[in-house]
């Protein structure tokens, strides 16, 4: 889409910027997070990618894209982001102490 704004409005397309939107970023994420529980058998049922746990994951990827969108430091969201999945599932270790009360006390298992 972008490409096609830049070559076809002559006066003003090589100036347009693409901006993410959250609400865009999150709904794929969430969309992901859904097909991996429906590809992969084993991340589906009791201890995996439930509806629960892909909610409160979905709400905590909106949370980590509104703390860094200040601070601009997409390398932090990135990591934020891949560690959300594993910290509702109990894996701690990728997590920030930040925001993860494991993490922060040190009492993280795999």
């Amino acid at each position: 889409m972008l490409h096609t704004i830049h070559t076809t409005v002559q006066s003003y397309g090589r100036d347009v910027t693409k901006v993410e939107c959250a609400n865009h970023a999150v709904k794929c994420y969430r969309t992901r997070l859904e097909k991996l529980a429906k590809d992969f058998p084993a991340f589906r049922g009791r201890g995996g990618l439930t509806k629960s746990v892909i909610n409160k994951t979905t709400h905590g990827a909106r949370c980590a894209i509104w703390k860094h969108s200040s601070a601009n430091n997409v390398t932090k969201l990135r990591q934020d982001l891949r560690a959300g999945p594993k910290h509702y599932l109990g894996n701690h270790v990728s997590c920030d102490s930040e925001w993860c009360s494991e993490a922060a006390s040190g009492t993280q298992e795999m």
